[in-house]
């Protein structure tokens, strides 16, 4: 970047100034800072050495195919390759320092080269503490990129976990730091791909990390809700290829820490696998009467019914097994929901599939009695909320 010119000027006058903000210790620029088909010409080079320049850290830069082997074709104006690089060379080469306002040195000084030797003349243990450490160094090297793709191998050891997990979140909160973000098809920087990359890390590693708070320590000016919504749309997108409903989903995403993706996944999981069993789907049809009625009713009266029913008013033996049912499950589920064990949970719930049943062809709610319609309107009140505790239901189709 910029790579589209003149369009992406004003993009990258954007990037550094939001590096100038974060102040890194040194910014290394790859390449490609044009297309392959746009000018080679020496002036745009000295456009781009300029904006080099214009940095406050220290920027090292390693030129890309774009700006010499690319330069034969029509187009970026039939130049000779070989002759493209030795202006590169000259241009951006010829001082042992650093682009940027704050300079560094591109070489190790010859003392950092004898304390280098220094410390690989060590023995024993720190020699083989030495070799672990570079090995999980040059492991995460090699596997920052990863995952590149659905099918891609996801890395499992830590230090490459949190490389290619740093690498990520940072290229995607810069992104929206700048308001650089995929619209429709357009994707030309591979950002869906890399959130994408990210949930998978986090998921097949059980990382625990609210992506709320990470992306807080991103680049300033980032859209943190923003940014977490498009994980959620790359999320649906992997579960759905697991064979996870997108309401299952949207049922979990409704609930508290959701910005915790390995949380969001397993209470998902757990509904999802619920859902399959015959008491989980005629529950959430018996849920989802309760809920109508009570929304009727309280429309109606312009009430809400969450004061608590009492069982004394109980007129029949299926509302009091529905009362002690309740009490049951909730002795059961609110444990289960502290340990985040959304498969108990979900199984507690799924038991009251029987007593509501029951209780629906037994009972009329809207008895000509007031007192024991509220009763009732307040007992279905609890169903409502015990089942939405577990998972926001009203979001299931059906």
């Amino acid at each position: 970047m910029p790579y589209r010119v003149p369009n992406d000027y004003p993009k990258f006058e954007r990037v550094i100034k939001t590096l100038n903000q974060e102040k890194p210790d040194f910014i290394v620029h790859v390449g490609d800072f044009k297309s392959g088909s746009s000018l080679c010409s020496t002036e745009y080079f000295e456009r781009m050495h300029a904006y080099f320049e214009t940095f406050e850290p220290p920027l090292i830069y390693t030129p890309g195919d774009n700006e010499w082997t690319d330069c034969n074709r029509k187009a970026p104006g039939e130049y000779d390759p070989l002759e493209r690089l030795d202006v590169l060379r000259k241009m951006f080469y010829g001082s042992d320092k650093s682009f940027g306002k704050k300079k560094m040195l591109k070489k190790l000084r010859k003392n950092q080269l004898r304390r280098s030797k220094k410390m690989q003349n060590k023995g024993g243990t720190s020699r083989k503490r030495d070799a672990q450490c570079a090995a999980a160094v040059s492991d995460a090297a090699r596997d920052h990129y990863s995952p590149l793709g659905p099918s891609d191998a996801v890395p499992t050891a830590p230090v490459s976990v949190a490389v290619a997990l740093a690498d990520k979140i940072d290229t995607l909160t810069g992104f929206w730091a700048i308001d650089e973000k995929p619209t429709g098809s357009k994707d030309p920087f591979a950002l869906r791909r890399a959130a994408l990359g990210v949930t998978r890390l986090i998921v097949s590693n059980s990382v625990r990390a609210p992506l709320a708070e990470v992306f807080a320590k991103g680049y300033a000016g980032n859209d943190g809700a923003d940014l977490l919504a498009f994980f959620h749309d790359r999320l649906k997108v992997f579960l759905k290829d697991q064979g996870i409903r997108h309401d299952v989903i949207d049922a979990c995403l409704a609930m508290p820490g959701n910005d915790d993706l390995t949380l969001l996944v397993k209470r998902a999981e757990a509904l999802n696998a619920t859902l399959a069993t015959e008491d989980g789907a005629n529950l959430v049809a018996g849920f989802k009467r309760a809920a109508n009625i009570l929304s009727q009713a309280e429309a109606k009266d312009g009430v809400e019914y969450s004061y608590g029913a009492d069982v004394k008013f109980a007129e029949t033996d299926e509302e009091r097994s529905l009362f002690a049912a309740l009490d049951a499950a909730e002795t059961r589920i609110a444990p289960a929901m502290a340990k985040e064990d959304f498969a108990a949970a979900m199984a507690a719930m799924a038991g009251l599939r029987a007593p509501v049943d029951a209780f629906f062809t037994a009972v009329q709610i809207n008895t000509d009695n007031q007192i024991v319609r509220r009763n009732r309107l307040n007992l279905l009140s609890r169903i409502r909320t015990l089942c939405l505790s577990v998972a926001d239901l009203t979001k299931l189709d059906g």
